[in-house]
């Protein structure tokens, strides 16, 4: 199959966008994990311990090191992390600052939806793209590390973001035709802001949009929601491909599950199928669907190296 060369350049960036966590591995080898086990940290229960199920490096320990699928707790287990009520959604798996914490969640809290899009130095137009959720003042995030080789740290955010990556085995190098070939798992990632802004701005200085959306908080919640479901029963199993199934399709699907849209708006979502998948037109998909103004900027907030709202992480 033949595709466009300069929209599949652009779109190879959408899945190269590992953490401060994949940095800190990215030069990675196979003799840095068990290979009978898949086992990176003894000491983390939640850590996923699988091997990519399909194409070229079927069976090679995927380096959850650098994104891991959340995990939902049953109260029984997050009372062990400090939390079990019906106000707080509990998932193990979230990253912040290279490390895997529980989060506790409050789930019927969140303030914005906010869809972020990241751009790449290269030759054309490249980018990557993700959701922003922000919670109310007085309601942050409640973080505690899961990890028990250390000792429990505790700390707050104000922010989650949402964001589908590609993930290799150790030592794994993103590269766009391999992501047509069933060489990453695309795994549904949650991390703090804080993590994201020290990788996007502080390590790698990109300059990232920010675009307020025209959702509310029911339809935030539900986002959530059944975003951690699908993180949940896609796992590791879901194979990435650059144009097909990239950040930015599955940025739009999460928030198509949890929004609800007229008549018109569900018209307009029809017809964004042809920017759907690519980055740095996405605005336009997310006009149609009546997320965005349809003329002008009015939603557009302050990029995120100059968000007043975020405390710059050094």
């Amino acid at each position: 199959m033949k595709f466009i060369p300069f929209l599949s350049i652009a779109l190879a960036a959408c899945s190269n966008f590992p953490s401060s966590t994949a940095e800190l591995q990215q030069d990675a080898t196979a003799a840095d994990v068990s290979e009978d086990d898949c086992v990176f940290d003894s000491e983390d229960r939640f850590e996923p311990r699988t091997r990519l199920v399909k194409g070229p490096r079927a069976g090679y320990c995927l380096d959850s090191r650098v994104g891991r699928p959340v995990k939902r707790l049953t109260q029984s287990e997050a009372k062990e992390f400090g939390g079990s009520t019906d106000e707080y959604l509990t998932v193990a798996n979230v990253s912040h600052l290279g490390e895997y914490y529980v989060a506790h969640i409050p789930r019927n809290k969140i303030k914005t939806g906010i869809f972020q899009l990241e751009y790449f130095p290269a030759i054309v137009p490249a980018g990557h793209t993700q959701l922003r959720l922000k919670f109310e003042e007085g309601s942050p995030v409640t973080l505690v590390s899961q990890s028990k080789k250390e000792l429990t740290k505790v700390v707050k955010a104000q922010d989650l973001i949402l964001s589908v990556e590609a993930i290799g085995d150790p030592g794994y190098k993103y590269d766009l035709f391999r992501g047509m070939e069933d060489h990453f798992a695309a795994i549904h990632r949650i991390s703090t802001l804080e993590d994201k802004y020290q990788h996007m701005i502080v390590k790698q200085k990109h300059r990232v949009e920010q675009w307020k959306l025209n959702l509310n908080s029911i339809e935030l919640t539900a986002i959530l929601d059944k975003y951690v479901q699908k993180s949940e029963n896609a796992g590791t199993s879901t194979m990435y491909h650059t144009i097909f199934f990239n950040c930015t399709t599955e940025a739009v699907a999460a928030i198509d599950a949890g929004a609800r849209y007229n008549l018109l708006e569900k018209f307009g979502k029809f017809t964004a199928k042809t920017t759907d998948f690519y980055p740095n037109v996405i605005r336009i998909s997310l006009q149609k669907r009546g997320l965005l103004p349809k003329f002008g900027k009015g939603n557009d907030i302050a990029e995120l190296d100059k968000d007043p709202s975020i405390a710059p992480v050094k």
